[in-house]
């Protein structure tokens, strides 16, 4: 609990403007402001939830503050890209579930993703894997049946 009480004086914090994005996640990030709420939203919701229940990343509009509406956010790139199997993982990892959430306290809303193991590869990519194998198997067969 101590852990949710420290997030939760990060978060405050940070909407005052006590402290900085880049003392929560460094810098060099694009839009750290957006990326340190956002990492602040999923440990405070993740210390909430069941172990077996976590996600993995949750998404807020480009501000850092969490969607006005459910609308809003199913309108967010971020879930576009969800639905559209467009959405690119650490290390080809595979989308297990997402979906719209109440945000921290019950304000707003937040896209939500829990990402799982790595992806199987597609038939197109074993395929491209085996053809040079698949190349030397045949000459090796054609050889043999002269």
């Amino acid at each position: 609990m101590a852990n949710v009480d420290r997030y939760e004086t990060l978060l405050s914090q940070l909407q005052t403007g006590t402290i900085k994005p880049k003392d929560i996640v460094g810098s060099g990030y694009k839009n750290g402001r957006k990326v340190a709420f956002e990492w602040l939203y999923t440990q405070i919701l993740n210390s909430q939830l069941p172990a077996d229940e976590e996600i993995t990343d949750v998404f807020a509009s480009a501000s850092g503050m969490p969607f006005s509406s459910a609308l809003k956010a199913r309108n967010s790139d971020e879930y576009w890209q969800l639905e559209n199997d467009q959405f690119n993982t650490f290390k080809g990892r595979a989308v297990q579930e997402y979906g719209i959430r109440a945000g921290v306290n019950g304000i707003g809303f937040l896209v939500w993703v829990k990402i799982g193991a790595k992806k199987h590869k597609t038939e197109r990519e074993i395929t491209y894997l085996l053809e040079p194998a698949m190349d030397e198997i045949n000459d090796i067969l054609a050889g043999a049946q002269r």
